[in-house]
């Protein structure tokens, strides 16, 4: 059985200009065609905890802490959902 975000679809409010580096990065994604939420939330999640293992390199092991960064992104959308995106339930 599909989970509820694999049945919410993400597009990007025609005019938004993204102002941070996760609202570019969301902006990115997007444009390469990631439209559902879960795989949206994953994505982002999965950039994040890269551009972070290569800023702290790996002594710092943020692959520990993968889950959070999901976490996080889904954060991130329901933040960005009305301001720069639309999450909108397909039925």
């Amino acid at each position: 059985m599909p989970s509820r975000t694999d049945e919410e679809r993400i597009s990007w409010i025609e005019g938004c200009v993204p102002d941070t580096e996760e609202t570019c990065l969301v902006h990115a994604l997007l444009a390469r065609g990631v439209r559902t939420r879960h795989a949206l939330a994953r994505a982002v999640a999965d950039e994040l905890c890269a551009r972070d293992a290569r800023r702290v390199g790996v002594s710092g092991d943020v692959g520990v802490f993968r889950a959070w960064y999901e976490t996080g992104a889904e954060r991130l959308l329901e933040r960005l959902n009305g301001r720069t995106i639309v999450i909108e339930q397909v039925t």
